[in-house]
């Protein structure tokens, strides 16, 4: 079959490939966008023989109408979560994330709240959580790691040093270096 009877059978506007290797293929097009690359394709929800490809299929998947948040009634998201008691129920993220955090069922190991917008093991007693308030209490006040510049013990954040990554800076030290850098390179 030549190239011409593929392009009169299929229409003009059908774009076909030609590789010595398969022969004749189809090339297929987006139906939203009309693009005809993507990282992966998708069938169209409405028609199934029409293809969607990944950025117009997610697009479209965010805009579903038929999902309805079982906390606030959102039918849009740009993702959508199971009810974590529920799991017939569906959840727009916001509303995901707010429960997560707000979980009755975790207690903080150190002060005994219950929320808390991440929740970390103990590295302690792996059994214990940690509330983020904590977390980050706890590990300002680490002694095993000491700044290299001003020989500090507590920081709320450490840095690698970039030039010798075997030692460590705290955050005061390495934000007055970054900022130092900058000004040399402008």
């Amino acid at each position: 079959m030549s190239l011409m009877s593929i392009t009169h059978l299929l229409g003009p506007d059908q774009p076909v490939v030609v590789n010595q290797m398969e022969g004749f293929r189809i090339a297929k097009k987006c139906n939203t966008c009309l693009s005809t690359q993507t990282i992966q394709w998708y069938n169209d929800p409405q028609d199934p023989r029409l293809d969607r490809c990944q950025k117009c299929y997610l697009r479209a998947l965010a805009q579903r109408t038929d999902r309805e948040c079982a906390t606030c009634g959102a039918t849009s998201s740009s993702i959508w979560y199971k009810d974590l008691n529920n799991r017939a129920l569906d959840r727009c993220r916001k509303c995901y994330l707010s429960a997560v955090a707000q979980r009755a069922d975790k207690e903080c190991g150190t002060c005994g709240a219950t929320s808390s917008g991440t929740w970390y093991k103990n590295p302690k007693n792996p059994i214990l959580d940690r509330c983020q308030r904590c977390y980050q209490s706890a590990r300002a006040k680490r002694t095993d790691k000491e700044c290299t510049t001003c020989h500090a013990k507590s920081s709320s954040y450490w840095y690698k040093d970039p030039i010798d990554r075997s030692l460590d800076r705290c955050k005061a030290c390495y934000v007055r270096a970054l900022r130092k850098e900058q000004r040399k390179n402008t």
